[in-house]
């Protein structure tokens, strides 16, 4: 399975965007290299980078209202890879509002799909 979702973005009093965005996929769909920043093109580079193993009881739905879905979401983040963006660099700003990272965070699915296929010859 991969997935994306957009979480709010922390409340700090610094110009920054609305949403980060990140794209995760589970273990049987593949591993990719780390790190991903040669290989994916998102605004910003690539912030966030983990894998989770035996994390069973962790689930995105904790984040409540901050939690934007823009697929399925797996029941559990046991043995997934999430990668991310933010919107908090220099210059950043409330025009990176929620349609913006939306479209940017489906732009990086489509991206980790197209190099899931490619590093693990696997087919849809």
């Amino acid at each position: 399975m991969v997935f994306a979702f957009l979480l709010e973005t922390p409340e700090i009093d610094v110009p920054r965007g609305t949403h980060n965005g990140y794209v995760g996929w589970t273990s049987d769909e593949g591993e990719l290299p780390k790190p991903l920043d040669d290989l994916v093109m998102v605004h910003g580079g690539i912030t966030f980078d983990e894998e989770f193993e035996d994390y069973e009881s962790l689930a995105l739905e904790q984040y409540g209202e901050k939690l934007v879905k823009l697929t399925s979401l797996p029941s559990s983040l046991d043995k997934c890879r999430i990668i991310g963006f933010d919107t908090l660099h220099y210059g950043d700003g409330p025009m990176l509002d929620e349609i913006w990272c939306r479209e940017e965070t489906l732009d990086l699915l489509s991206q980790v799909e197209s190099l899931l296929i490619e590093y693990n010859n696997k087919e849809d």
